[in-house]
């Protein structure tokens, strides 16, 4: 086996295991960054993102890829890394507080020979699937079971045949606690899951509770997260 075989299938093999982390409420699943000065492919540093890109708008319009440097389990926005283009460009990688890139690559980047260069200490990018919704204390049933649709449509392409679990659950991270509101007025508490580094987290299974109109949360959330059942004892 050549090198370049041996590297295609190291892509695959962690490929896989991002996928499976996406859909086992794994929060989030990580891809490292060795201490610089180093460089990767930049479509290694932002696994499935050419994937999530080259999809029709139509079939993404509902969810995003968020990518968020993390060191010792805590935001890092201070990280050090550019995107360095095949005629050496250089773009610095910019992140906001809490350490989302807010200048993803861009899908002719993904498939050119650009780099992705790092500085200083080791980091790394936690991946989560976040719905493409507004931060309400009001949110759809029906609309957040479209977008889980949508996501699991998504997954099937990015898995090439692979068996990969279905994401059946939305998180509102800092949310407090919340409802299910149905038609009848008549309301149930949310359940809530504790995660490291996240903390106490309300979600909502919507092919559970499709009978309900809504979901109310006490405080909007600071943002929609997707993904499996989360782990036994971990309520």
């Amino acid at each position: 086996m050549t090198a370049g075989s041996d590297l295609r299938s190291n892509r695959r093999m962690h490929r896989r295991s991002v996928l499976a982390a996406l859909g086992a409420a794994a929060f989030a699943p990580t891809l490292a960054h060795a201490a610089g000065p180093h460089r990767v492919a930049l479509s290694d540093a932002f696994l499935l993102l050419d994937s999530y890109l080259a999809l029709p708008p139509a079939e993404r319009s509902g969810f995003y890829i968020a990518y968020l440097a993390r060191r010792d389990g805590k935001p890092a926005p201070d990280v050090q890394a550019a995107i360095i283009a095949a005629d050496g460009t250089r773009i610095s990688l910019v992140l906001g507080p809490d350490g989302l890139v807010t200048n993803l690559p861009t899908l002719d980047q993904l498939k050119s020979k650009a780099q992705f260069e790092t500085q200083g200490a080791p980091f790394k990018f936690g991946l989560e699937l976040r719905a493409q919704m507004p931060a309400s204390t009001h949110v759809d049933i029906a609309a957040l079971f479209g977008v889980l649709t949508q996501v699991n449509a998504a997954i099937s392409k990015f898995a090439e045949g692979e068996s990969i679990g279905k994401l059946t659950v939305a998180y509102f991270p800092d949310a407090g606690a919340g409802r299910t509101v149905f038609p009848d007025g008549h309301t149930t508490a949310l359940p809530v899951s504790n995660f490291p580094n996240l903390g106490a987290i309300p979600y909502v299974e919507p092919r559970k509770v499709m009978a309900a109109q809504s979901v109310m949360l006490d405080a909007a959330p600071s943002r929609i997260m997707l993904g499996g059942p989360p782990p036994p004892g971990h309520g």
